[in-house]
């Protein structure tokens, strides 16, 4: 009887970790999957321009990307820096 009930047990608790793990894998590709998207994301939807850029050029981007995207927001970064 002891014997029966350890079986029983065990099976359980194995299949309780086979359940847990699939949660945890679907978690992971979910996660990883997220984070490609955002990475095309901001990879199709980013100008990047020298710091030496005339202004009517600037300005002439601008004016292209607006017109390809509703609602955009304007960043300023430096390529030197390690800030985002």
């Amino acid at each position: 009887m002891r014997d029966v009930l350890l079986i029983i047990v065990l099976i359980t608790l194995i299949s309780f970790g086979f359940y847990i793990m699939n949660k945890m894998g679907e978690f992971i590709d979910e996660s990883r999957s997220y984070q490609q998207i955002e990475k095309k994301l901001i990879k199709s939807s980013s100008v990047k321009m020298s710091g030496n850029t005339p202004f009517i050029e600037i300005y002439k981007e601008i004016e292209k990307f607006k017109n390809s995207h509703d609602d955009f927001q304007i960043i300023l970064k430096d390529e030197k820096s390690n800030m985002d």
